[in-house]
């Protein structure tokens, strides 16, 4: 697609960003709405990556992306299932959490119900607003203060009762609270209330928690309770109008929603949820919007009286205000609008990707990659606070810029600078409908005021009438009452802003009320943090343990949920389940997986799954720590993942999360798009010419050759391993970074010894081996390892030490590539990555990258080719020889000298055959897939998101594929009858470099650096010896293994892996 990731930002100090999870609970309880995704966006621009909890998450303020979600790209950005499943047993599949289809069938039913008629028949707000204000005046009147939140929610409910039920709730005969009161008791009247708001706090509940939220309700849904009293609420009105329609002949002229959906769908259920959404969001936006009006006109009172003004002038002290009074009160609107900008209703708001897509950023050019299935979330907050789009007094309070010149300047410019109440095709229905109460209620006689904030988080489709009744009770409130000025003495302790917020940023510091964000109106530190959350959750220890008991909860309740889909599935395939194998002796196969992560201390490589493979057969499945695993061994399933069905297997997000500290987003941790930017990226460069370019390998060659002799004319003997990974070291940084890290400058270690202090030569060296080991230590642990990181990443400082090595280097080819005027020709792989992207991420992880593969493949080959020359004399010799009549003692091998050696090529092979550099891998199948049996033609059922793994060591050795003596160092396998046999026959029991698209770029160099290094060592040496005597003492093969099975019986040195293998203490040798 062009495009380049989006940058990713850790965020936290705690793997999966828990403690920034934490953050976001506590943020509402402790902190300014907003202050803590103010700060991200500030340090991290207007898009960036974060995983929380384990799930991807891109940050947006930027308006340009904004649009294309909301309205270029619409189709392609839905709410998705995650947030339908956490509103269902409320809204159920009504508007506001529906999408496609369902979505355009609410909206094309519901939309013609929101004619200019009905929105601006103000008879309704009239009577409540009356109600309302005479009730205002007896409280000022008394001289108490009163809670305004708390009185414009019970007008909004009767207003939104009545237009939309046909049938009031009556909340305005609920009496007002008094001060340090925050609730009232249950009534006759206002019981239908009471459970509505208790549903709405118990899904803002489930959105702060995230994943777990199903967990905390494992013994039941407490919002069934609550929901009962609102259907058996909702039921007789909907029983009435079912009658009243059955009467009635004709459709249209309905006066309230309920009765024009009853006259055009028999289904109840669609009825109740489409009331509820549309009920829920025109009564919360105008309860929001009203009180956070009045409570900018309390603290500036110079806007009030100018606002009053225009009431008075344009309307009158006592009329009712008509739509035309409305529609011309440019400064009633100006205040609405300023309102809405810098409180809008839904302060953050959350897309999910439907499909591989890109952002665009216009004014660089600028592609960003959006993977299918990621959640983009975006704070609308903000965006309608940023100085960079509103200027830099963007957080002031001051209606004016909507009537001067910064109106065209900003707004106009880019209207997606503005979005209370959503864009595009999904804005809100309602919309037109907020101007009309905010215009009617600007005129205050003395009212002491207290608040409790009440934004919202949904986008409606109700705001258009919203606007309407805003502005209609706007100008009632202010033709009666001409000063407000806040009451702190009436709010209930802890509600008002702490006193550390003076010395805070922004508008924290002024703020004379603490805003907080809440689906529904509802009073400042209550029901979430105290009834819902105990305070231990909130602690890191609270937390982990939570965590961990809703993973194994969740890990029971999803395979017992994936079971039976699976069945169910795998009978529409026509296919069988692939069997299943108990493993070990404890459940979830505990001890299993600790022997797999201990194995390394033990075992011979791949001991563990080979005896496994005998017994089960070459496809089988085992549950390993609550998670199913297939095990591959057969190569025609094999070619399925790799090859036949490539897009359907992938490295998959667990994977990709394990090896990100270090490997990032490169070529070997991407998939899909992302992989494909990577693949035609970096695969060009890889031309003929540059993978025979030999100049680089002789140069480090002949310095490790030197180096070799110098210790072996002393008589001591040499680490091999550690020499040919200082040579791989230089050879592979020059060639890709083009520049020499002088591994090859550090002294060789002596006997006994197999760890060089760091210094300032092998720095980088030594950090990219301890960053390699902990992530292969992570691949050991399985799914827990996250939990063993919890004080922090072990890797970061050593990552940070790697890219202080590699920093000056990006920043010279850089520089080198402003120079330059044509792209092309560049010799080494930076210079060419930086002439063709500006990511310095993306060059960097892809050089990380490709560098990890080249350096270790090369370096494992060589080990065990040397390893198996020492033990097989013959070979040796034979191998010398070929050398010696194809390219002589001391001439530089060429490119045809290299095609031309059958018998090298053989040795190198047959190296990679039984120590492959890449002993284990996985995949993770995308959607429900089988694997077909081309013997017996039976199909096998692999389910969607599972793991698959296979061990191309085990089907290397394997002699069901390679014959009787597959077990046997025989290069002569490669040139005889066997060959043709065996290999040619089925090409996939031989993949060191996998297969298919996948197939490793840098395949033609290793071999060429392999062979070519080989030919130099084999023209200076003639015998080779293994010398035990040179390791130290635990790292030789344990006595028992002399009685073990296949060739670890015969085994001089103790292989071992990490993310490739290598030989455990070195391999050490002595040369002649």
């Amino acid at each position: 697609m062009g495009a380049q990731p989006v940058p990713r930002i850790k965020g936290g100090k705690w793997p999966w960003n828990m403690d920034l999870a934490i953050n976001l609970a506590r943020v509402f309880e402790t902190e300014y709405l907003g202050d803590q995704f103010r700060v991200m966006y500030e340090e991290n621009g207007d898009i960036f990556n974060m995983d929380i909890l384990g799930r991807d998450i891109i940050w947006l303020t930027n308006p340009n992306y904004l649009k294309e979600m909301l309205a270029t790209q619409f189709p392609n950005f839905v709410k998705g299932k995650s947030l339908h499943t956490l509103v269902e047993s409320v809204l159920g599949n009504g508007i506001f959490s529906s999408d496609g289809d369902i979505w355009k069938h609410h909206r094309s039913m519901t939309r013609p119900f929101f004619t200019r008629d009905r929105v601006t028949d103000f008879d309704t707000f009239d009577q409540h607003a009356e109600t309302l204000i005479r009730k205002l005046r007896e409280r000022c009147d008394s001289g108490m203060p009163v809670d305004f939140q708390e009185a414009i929610t019970q007008f909004s409910m009767g207003s939104a009762t009545e237009f939309l039920f046909g049938h009031c709730a009556h909340a305005l005969s609920v009496p007002l609270s008094y001060p340090g009161q925050s609730f009232t008791a249950e009534t006759e009247h206002n019981a239908f209330t009471l459970s509505l708001q208790s549903v709405l706090d118990l899904i803002d509940i489930r959105l702060r928690m995230k994943l777990p939220w199903q967990l905390n309700e494992i013994f039941g849904d407490p919002t069934l309770p609550h929901m009962k009293v609102i259907n058996d609420y909702l039921s007789p009105i909907i029983d009435s109008a079912e009658r009243d329609a059955q009467k009635k002949k004709d459709l249209g002229g309905e006066d309230n929603l309920l009765s024009f959906l009853v006259s055009r769908t028999s289904d109840r259920k669609e009825i109740q949820d489409e009331l509820l959404n549309i009920f829920i969001a025109g009564r919360d936006t105008t309860a929001s919007n009203l009180t956070f009006v009045v409570y900018l006109l309390a603290t500036h009172p110079s806007v009030l009286a100018r606002l009053r003004q225009e009431v008075l002038d344009s309307v009158g002290a006592t009329a009712r205000p008509t739509f035309d009074n409305i529609k011309d009160m440019k400064y009633l609107r100006a205040v609405i609008n300023e309102t809405l900008r810098l409180f809008p209703p839904v302060p953050f708001n959350m897309k999910e990707s439907v499909n591989d897509t890109v952002f665009t950023d216009p004014e660089t050019g600028v592609k960003h990659f959006i993977p299918a299935k990621t959640a983009c979330a975006f704070s609308t907050l903000g965006l309608h606070r940023s100085p960079k789009l509103w200027g830099p007094d963007a957080l002031k309070y001051d209606p004016e810029r909507w009537l001067d010149e910064r109106n065209q300047k900003y707004f106009l410019a880019n209207p997606f600078i503005f979005i209370p109440f959503l864009a595009g095709p999904r804005i809100c229905l309602g919309q037109q409908v907020l101007s009309i109460a905010y215009r009617t209620t600007c005129c205050l006689h003395q009212a002491n005021v207290f608040f409790f904030f009440f934004p919202l988080v949904w986008n409606l489709l109700f705001l258009q009438f919203a606007y309407n009744e805003i502005s209609f009770f706007l100008i009632r409130f202010l033709q009666q009452f001409e000063r407000i000025e806040l009451a702190p003495d009436g709010h209930p302790p802890g509600t008002l802003p702490p006193p550390e917020w003076k010395n805070g940023a922004g508008r924290m510091s002024i703020e004379k009320i603490w805003p907080k964000s809440r689906l529904t109106a509802y009073s400042n530190g209550g029901l979430w943090s105290d009834q819902y959350l105990p305070a231990w959750v909130k602690t890191p220890l609270g937390f982990v343990v939570l965590t961990t008991t809703c993973v194994i909860l969740r890990v029971v309740l999803t395979n017992s949920w994936n079971s039976y889909h699976r069945h169910r599935d795998l009978k529409r395939m026509g296919a069988q389940p692939i069997p299943k194998i108990k493993g070990g002796k404890w459940p979830w196969n505990v001890d299993i997986a600790y022997r797999i992560s201990s194995v390394s201390k033990t075992e011979y490589l791949g001991e563990l799954i080979g005896p496994m493979c005998e017994e089960n057969g070459d496809l089988f499945h085992m549950d390993i720590l609550g998670k199913d695993i297939i095990w591959v061994t057969n190569p025609n399933y094999i070619k399925e993942m790799l090859a036949t069905q490539f897009p359907n297997f992938i490295k998959g997000p667990s994977l990709h999360a394990t090896l990100e500290s270090a490997l990032g987003t490169g070529i070997f941790n991407s998939d899909g798009e992302a992989w494909k930017h990577h693949r035609s990226m970096t695969r060009p460069f890889f031309t003929r010419d540059r993978v025979t370019d030999f100049d680089t390998f002789d140069r480090h060659a002949e310095t490790l050759i030197r180096k070799l002799r110098e210790r072996c004319d002393s008589g001591m003997p040499v680490d091999f391993q550690e020499a040919i990974t200082q040579f791989s070291m230089d050879s592979a940084t020059e060639f890709l970074f083009g520049h020499c890290a002088h591994a090859l400058s550090t002294p060789l270690s002596y006997p006994g010894h197999s760890t060089i202090a760091p210094s300032e030569h092998n720095a980088f060296a030594h950090s990219l081996q301890f960053v390699l080991d902990h992530i292969a230590s992570r691949i050991r642990k399985k799914y827990p390892w996250q939990l063993s990181e919890i004080s922090g990443d072990p890797t970061r400082q050593h990552m940070k030490v790697i890219s202080d090595y590699i920093n000056p280097m990006i920043d010279a080819a850089e520089r080198d590539v402003q120079a330059k005027k044509d792209v092309g020709g560049e010799d080494n792989l930076l210079s060419y990555l930086v002439s063709r992207t500006a990511d310095r991420k993306a060059v960097q992880d892809e050089l990380l990258n490709i560098f990890i593969a080249g350096r270790d493949t090369t370096a494992s080959n060589l080990t065990f080719a040397i390893y198996f020359l020492a033990m097989h004399p013959h070979v040796l010799a034979r191998l010398r020889r070929e050398i010696l009549d194809s390219v002589g003692a001391t001439q530089r091998p060429t490119v045809d000298n290299i095609k031309n050696m059958k018998y090298l090529r053989a040795v190198i092979n047959e190296t990679l055959r039984l120590f492959p550099s890449v002993p284990f891998n996985i995949k993770e199948s995308v959607r429900d897939t089988v694997f077909t049996n081309l013997e017996t033609g039976l199909k096998y059922f692999v389910p969607a998101k599972t793991t698959c793994a296979f061990s191309t060591i085990e089907i290397h050795r394997s002699t069901r594929f390679w014959g009787p003596d597959a077990l046997e160092f025989d290069p002569d396998r490669w040139l005889d009858e066997r060959n043709q046999k065996y290999f040619l026959a089925n090409p996939f029991i031989f993949i060191p470099f996998l297969a298919g698209p996948r197939i490793c770029l840098g395949q033609q160099f290793a071999y060429n650096e392999i062979s070519f290094f080989l030919i130099r060592f084999l023209q200076q040496f003639d015998r080779i010896k293994l010398a035990p005597d040179g390791h130290a003492p635990d790292t030789l093969p344990p006595l028992e293994w002399r009685n073990g099975a296949g060739r670890k019986s015969i085994e001089q040195i103790w292989p071992k892996r990490n993310l490739t293998a290598y030989s455990n203490g070195g391999l050490w040798v002595r040369l002649s």
